[in-house]
């Protein structure tokens, strides 16, 4: 159980030990920015989002994780062969389809639009970093936007520094 400090106790055990006070915030150095250019490719077909997964995924062929797979596969088939696997920078732009149902007139009104509904983005951009990279804790910073489909189809566009 841990007990939280008023504001008169927090202020009386700074009186007693002014060392607990915080010291002024430091801000991290923005990165330096690459020499190298960056790696851009397209991940064609509509994004898949990663499921949770579990043990009984091995031998137990849920339709999420089967769609997953066959999806990961078709990343790294897309991917330059020289893709770096210690990234630093990952900007990616997810491209996802219109529902059927919509009228033509909304279509035209959505295309290229930000992307407010699921899948999440933070789970497709889980999939398109386990499927790349075998280590992506290197990744330290970029952009992830999820969009309606313009008109060139469904699709991922990555690019890595």
């Amino acid at each position: 159980m841990s007990t939280r400090w008023t504001p008169e106790q927090y202020v009386a055990a700074l009186k007693r030990n002014p060392s607990l006070a915080p010291s002024e915030p430091v801000l991290a150095p923005a990165p330096k920015p690459s020499t190298e250019e960056p790696v851009r490719f397209t991940i064609p077909g509509t994004p898949c989002p990663k499921p949770r997964m579990t043990r009984r995924d091995v031998w137990k062929k849920r339709p999420c994780v089967v769609r997953y797979r066959e999806w990961a596969d078709r990343a790294r088939a897309c991917a330059p062969a020289d893709l770096t696997q210690e990234p630093v920078c990952l900007n990616m732009v997810a491209y996802l389809p219109m529902p059927d149902s919509w009228p033509k007139k909304k279509r035209e009104a959505m295309r290229g639009q930000l992307h407010r509904q699921k899948p999440d983005l933070s789970n497709i951009c889980k999939a398109v970093e386990d499927a790349l990279f075998e280590r992506d804790e290197g990744i330290a910073f970029g952009t992830n936007v999820k969009r309606w489909e313009d008109n060139h189809g469904p699709r991922v566009e990555v690019e890595v520094r």
